[in-house]
Formats: C-alpha cells, sequence, structure tokens
C-alpha cells in the first residue's frame, strides 16, 4: 500500500473501505488497551492526526488537525518587477556598501534552496551591482547591500518562492456509514504547517461544505451510539496512512444514590453519602463526579462549598465506573437538606441522580434532626379522612381531607414526622381521660389523630407522657403539659313543638356550653330569626310557619337548621343540612299543611238509592300525599248527623280517612247527612252536607209462599237371595196422590201435565198483560227484598271503596250512584218492559 501511494494512485472504494475497517478494528483495540482513550498518530517525518475529542455524540463537532511540514507548498516568484508599493523595483544612486529596503510583493517568503529555513539566500536579485543581506520571511522585506557604487538608478527583478496557505485532504467514515466522505482541511496560516476543519456527528451524513473549510454548515457524519467514527490521512513523506478516531457515546452516565436515604433522617451534622456511577461508553473520571449540597438551605447550589468532588481515598473503581464516596458538608441548622450528584462522561454526556419516579430530576433530601419531637399545634375537633377508593380493579389513593368539628376527635402535630409503629395512644390524656385510638398517615406524618370517648366541648389540659411518639432518627418525645386549642363546636339539641302545623312551630335549642350569642334558625336553608334565651344555655322561638318564603314557603316537609358561635368562635349547629350524609335520619323536621280537601260522601249528592237501609260512607282520603314526604294523613270526625240526628259515635272508621255508617230503614223521599272534620295539623273542613234520595219504600214483611211438598213412595223391600234366580225383596209403594216413581234404573217419561208446555211452560196470564212480558212483580220483589237483607249483611263485613259508575239503568240511562262504592254494595237495574215496570235484575260490584 506505500508502494501504491508513493506513485500517486489512490485506493479504490473496495479496498478505502477494507482499509478503515481495518482502521477501525486497530483503533478499538488501542482505546481498549490504554483506559478506552484512542490514541492520536503520528508519521516517522513527525506528521501527526488529531481528532478531538475523542468521545463525542449526536450533534457534538469534531475538529481534525494535521501537522505536516511536507505539506507546505511555495509559489515560485520568477524575475518580479513590482514591488508590495506597486512600484518597480529601483535601486537608487549610492556608495559601494550602502544599503536600501524593499517589500516583496507576495509575502511570506519561502525556502526556495530547500534547506527547510528561510534566509537571504531564498531571494534572488538580477543586477550584480547589489546583494540580499536579510529578509524577514513573515512580511517580505528585505534588504539589498551595494558591492559597488552606482551613479544612476538602477532597475532590477527579484526572484523567490512565496508561502501560501496550503489545503490536505482527509477521509472520514463511520461504523454506520463505512463509505463516508472525504474533508478538506486549511493551513492555519502560510507557514504554519498545520491543517484543520470540522464535522458534525448526526443520524444521516451530508458532504455539505466538506470541500470547504471555511463554510458556515458544516459536513455531517452518521453515527450511532457505542459506533466508531474514523479519520485517516495519507502522507506521501514518506507515504503512510495516519489513522484516528472518535468513540460515539450518546448516554449519559448512571447515577444511583446510595446512602443517605431520600427523605431519611439522621443525628449527624455531617454524614457520609455514597454513589454508585456507571458508564458503559467513554467512561467516567473520578474528578468529573461532583456532590451538590445545599448547605444554608436557600434552594440554591451556587455557594462556596456546596459543590465537593468524590473523595479519591475513599472511593474505588467498579465495573465501568466509580463506587464514589464523600463526607457531605457540615448542615449548620436541623431540618431538610436537599442535594444531589452529578458525573459526566468522556463523551461530554452528564448523568444526574433522581430521587423519585417523576418527570423531571428530583433533589435527594435527608433531614437532621438533633432533639426530640414536641407538639407545635393540639386541636380539639379536627380529624381527617384519608379518602381511599378502588377502582377498576387498581387501588387509587385520592388526597384525604381534614374535617373540622368532630367531635371526640384531638389532633396534635409535632414538629417532625413521626414513627407510625411507635404511637402510644394511651400516653395522650385529655383531662383524666386516655386516647383510645391513635393514627397517623403516610402523606402527613407529623400529625397524630386521635380518639376520644365523650370529649367535652370545652378544652382542658392534655398531657402528653414520656415517650408517647418517637420521631424517625430515634429521638422520644418528653414529658409536656398543653391545652389544646378549642375548635370543637358546642353540641345543640334541636327540638321541635310539633311534627306537623298549620301555622305555628316552637324550636328549642339547648347547647352543652356558653354561646357568645342567641343562635339563629333556618328552615330549608333560609334563615328565619334568632332564638330568644331562656336560661343559660337554652334558647327558643315561636314561628309562623305559613308566612315563610322562599325555598321554606308552601306545605311540605321542613329541615330546621341552628347556627350559633361558642365564645371561641367555633360554629355551633344543630340539625343537619340536607346534603349532608346524615340527612334524614339526624335531620330536625316538621311538616306544614295548611289544607283539608272535601271530603266523597256515597250516597252522593242528589243521587237516588233504591236501597231503604243504605250504607253511607264518608272519605278523606284526598288527605294523603298532599305534599311530597307526607306522613299525616289521619283524619278526626268533629260531627256528624242523618237526618238531624248526631250520629258521631256511630260512625265505624275504615281506614285513618274513611267512615262508615249502617243507616236504619229509611223512608222513602229526601235525607240529608253532614259531617266536618279536623286532619292532624288541625286545619277543620267546613260542614259537608250531602242530600241523597231513597227511591222505594220501607220494605214490608211478605208471608213466604207455602208448597206441598210431594210424597215420595217408600219402598218396602222383602228379604229374599238377591240371587238371579231370586226376583229379590218386592218394594210396595205407599199410595200418593202425586206421580209415582218407578224404582227402575231408568227414570221413566214424565207424566205430561194438563196446559204445561214441558220445554216452555206457559205463566198464568193476567188480564190486560201481554203473556210474553207478563213477570211476577210482587213475588219478584220480595224475593229481591230477602236478598237486599242478605246482602246487606255481606256489605257490613266487606271493606268501603270509593268508585264512580251509574246506580241503575232505566232504558239504557245511567241513573248516578255516589263517587264511590263500596265492595258489596248493590244497585237495582230496572226495565220498562212494553205494558209494565219490571225489575229485572240486581247487579253487584265487586271489590
Amino acid at each position: 500500500m506505500e508502494s501504491l501511494l508513493a506513485k500517486g494512485f489512490r485506493l479504490t472504494p473496495r479496498l478505502r473501505t477494507l482499509s478503515r475497517v481495518c482502521a477501525t478494528a486497530a483503533v478499538v483495540a488501542a482505546a481498549i488497551i490504554v483506559l478506552g482513550v484512542p490514541q492520536h498518530v503520528a508519521s516517522d517525518d513527525g506528521s501527526t492526526l488529531t481528532v478531538t475529542p475523542s468521545y463525542a455524540g449526536e450533534g457534538d463537532t469534531v475538529t481534525v488537525t494535521v501537522v505536516d511540514a511536507a505539506r507546505g507548498v511555495t509559489n515560485l516568484q520568477a524575475d518580479e518587477e513590482i514591488d508590495f508599493t506597486d512600484n518597480s523595483y529601483l535601486l537608487p544612486p549610492g556608495d559601494p556598501g550602502t544599503q536600501e529596503v524593499f517589500r516583496v510583493r507576495n509575502s511570506p517568503v519561502g525556502d526556495s534552496n530547500g534547506d527547510k529555513q528561510v534566509t537571504a539566500a531564498d531571494i534572488a536579485l538580477s543586477i550584480s551591482e547589489a546583494s540580499v543581506s536579510w529578509v524577514n520571511p513573515a512580511t517580505g522585506v528585505f534588504s539589498v547591500s551595494r558591492t559597488t557604487g552606482n551613479s544612476s538608478a538602477l532597475p532590477f527583478k527579484v526572484t523567490y518562492r512565496s508561502e501560501q496557505v496550503d489545503t490536505a485532504v482527509v477521509d472520514v467514515s463511520s461504523t454506520a456509514d463505512p463509505e463516508g466522505f472525504q474533508l478538506t482541511l486549511e493551513e492555519t496560516s502560510h507557514t504554519s504547517n498545520q491543517f484543520e476543519a470540522t464535522f458534525r456527528m448526526g443520524e444521516e451524513t451530508s458532504d455539505l461544505n466538506a470541500s470547504n473549510p471555511e463554510g458556515a454548515a458544516r459536513p455531517v457524519i452518521e453515527a450511532l451510539d457505542e459506533g466508531v467514527v474514523t479519520v485517516e490521512y495519507a502522507d506521501t513523506t514518506p507515504e503512510n496512512l495516519l489513522t484516528d478516531a472518535v468513540l460515539v457515546d450518546d448516554v449519559s452516565p448512571i447515577v444511583i444514590v446510595q446512602t443517605p436515604g431520600h427523605e431519611s433522617f439522621t443525628r449527624n451534622v455531617t454524614e457520609w453519602a455514597v454513589v454508585e456511577v456507571t458508564d458503559r461508553g467513554a467512561g467516567v473520571e473520578l474528578s468529573d463526579i461532583l456532590f451538590h449540597v445545599d448547605v444554608d438551605g436557600d434552594g440554591v447550589f451556587d455557594e462556596a462549598g456546596e459543590t465537593v468532588p468524590a473523595s479519591a481515598a475513599d472511593s474505588q473503581e467498579i465495573n465501568n465506573g466509580w463506587l464514589a464516596v464523600v463526607l457531605l458538608p457540615r448542615i449548620p441548622e436541623q431540618g431538610p437538606v436537599n442535594w444531589y450528584v452529578t458525573a459526566e462522561d468522556r463523551a461530554g454526556n452528564v448523568g444526574r441522580s433522581d430521587a423519585e419516579d417523576e418527570d423531571g430530576l428530583q433533589n435527594h433530601m435527608y433531614v437532621l434532626d438533633t432533639t426530640p419531637p414536641a407538639p407545635v399545634e393540639v386541636a380539639m375537633g379536627d380529624s381527617y379522612d384519608p379518602k381511599e377508593e378502588e377502582e377498576e380493579e387498581e387501588e387509587e389513593e385520592e388526597e384525604g381531607e381534614e374535617l373540622g368539628n368532630q367531635q371526640n376527635r384531638i389532633k396534635v402535630e409535632f414538629s417532625e414526622p413521626i414513627d407510625p409503629d411507635s404511637i402510644s395512644a394511651s400516653k395522650f390524656v385529655f383531662g383524666n381521660t386516655p386516647a383510645i385510638e391513635a393514627v397517623s398517615y403516610e402523606e402527613i406524618p407529623e400529625v397524630v389523630w386521635l380518639t376520644y370517648h365523650d370529649l367535652p366541648t370545652v378544652a382542658e389540659d392534655m398531657y402528653i407522657l414520656a415517650g408517647a411518639v418517637i420521631d424517625r432518627s430515634g429521638f422520644a418525645s418528653e414529658l409536656l403539659r398543653i391545652t389544646p386549642v378549642d375548635k370543637l363546636g358546642p353540641i345543640m339539641d334541636v327540638t321541635v313543638d310539633k311534627a306537623v302545623t298549620a301555622k305555628l312551630i316552637t324550636v328549642t335549642a339547648r347547647s352543652d356550653e356558653h354561646l357568645a350569642g342567641p343562635p339563629s334558625v333556618s328552615v330549608n336553608g333560609v334563615t328565619q330569626a334568632k332564638l330568644v334565651q331562656e336560661d343559660i344555655r337554652t334558647w327558643s322561638i315561636v314561628l309562623d310557619a305559613s308566612a315563610f318564603s322562599g325555598s321554606a314557603a308552601g306545605d311540605g316537609v321542613k329541615n330546621v337548621e341552628l347556627t350559633g358561635f361558642d365564645l371561641r368562635g367555633n360554629v355551633a349547629r344543630g340539625g343537619v343540612s340536607v346534603e349532608s350524609p346524615d340527612y334524614p335520619e339526624q335531620a330536625v323536621r316538621f311538616q306544614l299543611d295548611r289544607v283539608i280537601k272535601s271530603p266523597s260522601v256515597l250516597p252522593t249528592h242528589h243521587e237516588t238509592t233504591l236501597v231503604a237501609s243504605p250504607r253511607i260512607i264518608a272519605s278523606y282520603a284526598t288527605e294523603a300525599d298532599e305534599y311530597p314526604g307526607d306522613t299525616h294523613d289521619s283524619v278526626t270526625v268533629i260531627g256528624a248527623r242523618l237526618n238531624g240526628q248526631d250520629i258521631t259515635a256511630e260512625l265505624e272508621a275504615t281506614t285513618p280517612t274513611s267512615w262508615s255508617y249502617q243507616a236504619p230503614v229509611l223512608e222513602k223521599g229526601s235525607h240529608t247527612f253532614t259531617i266536618q272534620a279536623r286532619d292532624s295539623a288541625g286545619n277543620v273542613h267546613p260542614v259537608t252536607t250531602v242530600v241523597f234520595q231513597v227511591g222505594v219504600d220501607p220494605p214490608t214483611p211478605t208471608p213466604a209462599p207455602t208448597l206441598e211438598p210431594t210424597p215420595t213412595p217408600v219402598p218396602t223391600i222383602e228379604p229374599g237371595t238377591g240371587g238371579p234366580s231370586d226376583p229379590g225383596p218386592t218394594a210396595t209403594a205407599v199410595p200418593n196422590p202425586g206421580p209415582t216413581e218407578t224404582p227402575d234404573e231408568t227414570d221413566p217419561e214424565p207424566t205430561p201435565t194438563p196446559g204445561v208446555d214441558d220445554e216452555d211452560p206457559t205463566p198464568v196470564p193476567t188480564p190486560g198483560v201481554d203473556n210474553e212480558d207478563f213477570i211476577d212483580i210482587e213475588a219478584t220483589v220480595q224475593a229481591i227484598r230477602a236478598e237486599e237483607e242478605r246482602l246487606r249483611q255481606e256489605a257490613e263485613d266487606d271493606p268501603p271503596f270509593v268508585a264512580a259508575e251509574p246506580a241503575f239503568t232505566v232504558y239504557g240511562c245511567g241513573f248516578p250512584a255516589s263517587e264511590g262504592g263500596s265492595a258489596g254494595s248493590d244497585y237495582v237495574l230496572a226495565g220498562m218492559g212494553m205494558l209494565g215496570l219490571a225489575v229485572l235484575a240486581r247487579r253487584r260490584r265487586s271489590p
């Protein structure tokens, strides 16, 4: 390969790729041998190739530097006539040995004779009368000394080699893109022999400005994490291939804190910290592992002494990293201490410790504690609801909430978090009563929630005995007496004097402690008035419920709430609101009922009944369900009269709102029934008057028809054998004027009766009445009256009900019955025949 380069040949793409792969393998091997750091390569003649940094990640800029003295190229400036000032070279007259100073047009001056230095010998003049005595290569200024004098000006020419800004070319490739591109380097100065250019690491190769070292946008080589980017330079003097590489590392070091644990507690003002730092790529120097501690607690880490490196004496190297140890700075005051650790790998990637699995990076924190726990607040009436819920088979904890004015509860907040397993409920003594329960919750570990039996609402001294709690650093609480803050509202017992009223209601409140003033009463959320004090802890007021307004107006269920304040400003409440989970069980309620509705009466007004002894029914059924929640539907009868006679005592109550009265036999004609009642709220309905008609005469006793029985012959049975050959007993018929029954197994044909059709007997005709329409009215009426009596007896046992339907029909016209009827009530259906009135049937209502 060296011989090919010496002859000026370039490698084919295939051979170039093969050579780069071999070179890459060699670079990686060298990086592993020497602590993972790539080594820059030098040629035998002193030429070097340097790529910096040795580790880089995506987006980083890489600088390539080649130093090669042989790459310096000079241009021959032969017989230059015009100097730097654009004037011709002209030696003015002068004596021998005198000097004149000139400046070449193209500086700097280069090495013309090959002695690797620039001297006066590298500039030649076209005249013999003078020679170059010295030269400044950088500026191109030279001095001419006369060897002989000249009396006239002598023009001359200058021959020299001038230096220029040269270029060099390197090949850039990567394991992700073996083909890569050629990168042109530019000499840093005319004579520096040092050539530089940059490229970037990226996701995709781009050769933009690869041949223009001064282009602002730099070319990009595709570089993947844990890959290698290779740079090659072909040195021709002597022939040599220089190779350098960059290890690709896009991953930051991993920093894991081992101690002190996050949110841990310590008694030590200085604490040892141990972290594990690993990096699978470029690796980390121990000096690049830094501990940042907020010593003064101001939330920033920029003060002197708040950033310290790992201790070289106490740390140890582990696989791919370090177990870094340091004694953290001294903390002047107890309380929480925030800190974190950073580690930067050789590729410039920075890793940082993270205390919690949340978005972003969280500081670590430990608590310096040098004193026992002490209560900072003790409050009566405070409680806590953790609000734990399970949804979609996963347990989710919602943020809990503090509850105020909770009976038998006390909150004790300490100056620091408490070990929940150390809490002793019996060591919290309020008055002479120890707590029966003591609980602490993870979200507020500095608070202990206490529960007592029969806790008074007035504050008394509390004793917190020694060792009641232990803090997280191991300090036990000391004996302390403290008076809790009274946040517990008084207990008010609220009563009303009536469950239902039509107008006035008396509300009474009794408190278990003194109030700062009279409590106010609200009904259905509307404040009505303040109560009037009766004695030191009792208040009452009479309200006119019929005058309520807003949401309290109108008939219905009313919810009573009382609000007051004790001498410490705590709210005293009586009753519960409708939004409370204890509503309506713990509510104080009454019902406003200002109306009693008219009753329904049977028989109805102007009704004609064909029953001489009707059952009278009065129902106030509409008194029920007058408003939502109506539970007071009973009615009391004040008085009832039938035809002026007081029958109140004879009414039978069938329901709380219905009464029944079985009237005696009434004369045919008009009858008057009156009734007056009062409901549970005290509303009195005016007298209700019903005038009804009895449309039949009082029944008169009618003797039942006598029917002569037909004698039945009694057979006489004589003794016999009963066998087939024995004729058996002989039946002897007793003489009887009626028909004779034949003792045969089959009935004989009936003996026809003269004048009577067997199929359709013809009734006896009555003069003036058509035989086809003839009905024995007298017998039918008597049968109906007997049935009336039987049905009346049954009706007394059947419960009444209210329904409206016709009482009877004449030729299809309905005569109204009362608005309601009762099971067992009877109605007469009458029909008109062609020649007279006949009672056709009776209809009985079904229950």
